[in-house]
């Protein structure tokens, strides 16, 4: 004879019950920690493990230190958005932003993943490559000739913009990293560029180098402004 309580489920089958309900839950917990992002984005993992750079989160494979699990949804999950997101681990980056009068657009506008890739990069400061150059020509395209007439400032010739520019925000106008006649004598040793003028007849006490010199890509000699 059979042994009914209240509402008619046999006691007797309540013990595998309950050992199906705890049993059920735990697995898929098991199964889901054992899953890594890569499982499912193999093409991801391989462009990340290319590069010469990672991101501090993704070298540990702590995805969801920016993302959150999308399961099956086939849609990306940030955090957070923009800037907001990156300062949860570059906290000390607003302030040092605010210690300059003159601030990148970039920045202001929060595109920082318009000049930095969030993954990885063969570039220092995981800078992105866009269509063969670096990403600061995405807004700065008119510098870029392209009829090889120009001649080009040597660093500028090697992308070196960090030379001469403040990649975020700066003190002195157009992000440069001292005022120009420091900046520039770092290179150019300012005895000798006093002399050659000299040499030449010319009078540059008091002008700003700028004033005569195009630092990117000018089409004539000597670097002067056409």
């Amino acid at each position: 004879m059979r042994t009914l309580h209240r509402g008619g489920v046999l006691t007797r089958k309540l013990p595998f019950i309950i050992a199906v309900i705890v049993a059920l839950p735990w697995s898929g917990i098991s199964y889901a920690e054992e899953k890594s992002c890569y499982s499912c984005h193999e093409d991801v993992a391989t462009r990340i493990k290319e590069k010469k750079n990672q991101h501090a989160p993704v070298a540990k494979e702590d995805c969801e230190a920016c993302h959150i699990r999308h399961g099956f949804s086939n849609s990306l999950m940030l955090k957070k958005q923009g800037k907001e997101l990156c300062t949860t681990c570059h906290t000390d980056f607003d302030s040092l932003i605010a210690q300059g009068e003159h601030v990148h657009p970039a920045v202001s506008e929060d595109l920082c993943a318009t000049c930095h890739d969030p993954h990885s990069s063969d570039l220092k400061g995981l800078m992105r490559i866009v269509n063969g150059d670096l990403a600061c020509f995405v807004c700065h395209a008119d510098m870029v000739d392209t009829t090889g007439a120009s001649k080009e400032h040597t660093p500028f010739t090697q992308r070196n913009c960090r030379g001469c520019h403040s990649a975020h925000s700066s003190s002195t106008p157009d992000l440069l990293v001292s005022d120009e006649h420091t900046l520039c004598a770092r290179c150019h040793e300012s005895v000798k560029t006093q002399k050659l003028h000299a040499d030449k007849g010319l009078n540059t006490g008091g002008l700003e180098c700028t004033g005569c010199h195009d630092p990117h890509s000018p089409p004539g000699g000597g670097l002067l402004s056409a």
